[in-house]
């Protein structure tokens, strides 16, 4: 009589390989997850910057002179995520880890200053993003 099937350790055998791989995908995942984070922070600072940078254009040709923005980034060198909203700048940003929360419109800062140039038609500005949404700060926030 011939027994047909699996013996105990080829079962075994294929469980373990099983878990192992089980186990890397879930690493792999996990890793990659935690980096899709980081780049949606990422692209959100950059959009931040880019709305700073559209209010500034605008203070500095007039156009949005009487914009809350205007006023704090030519009186304080800063702006807040709330200006820029309020003035039409930017969206609103979502914490990526909780879509119904929005970033920290107050606290959510970028400062502004003025860098040296060679050029006096050309005014170079270099702009910090502080960014925070949930448990995330950008590197520039002070701590």
């Amino acid at each position: 009589m011939k027994n047909k099937g699996f013996t105990l350790m080829e079962l075994l055998a294929v469980i373990i390989i099983l878990g192992v791989l089980i186990g890397l995908g879930i690493s792999a995942y996990t890793k990659y997850f935690v980096k899709s984070k980081s780049t949606i922070f990422e692209i959100s600072e950059e959009s931040f910057r880019t709305a700073a940078m559209d209010a500034m254009a605008d203070c500095l040709t007039g156009e949005g002179a009487k914009r809350q923005s205007c006023k704090n980034l030519i009186d304080n060198h800063a702006v807040s995520l709330e200006n820029l909203i309020q003035d039409a700048y930017i969206d609103p940003i979502r914490d990526p880890s909780n879509k119904d929360q929005l970033c920290d419109l107050e606290n959510s800062k970028i400062s502004v200053s003025q860098g040296e140039s060679a050029d006096r038609n050309n005014i170079d500005f270099t702009y910090e993003v502080c960014l925070i949404c949930g448990k995330y700060r950008s590197k520039a926030c002070p701590k």
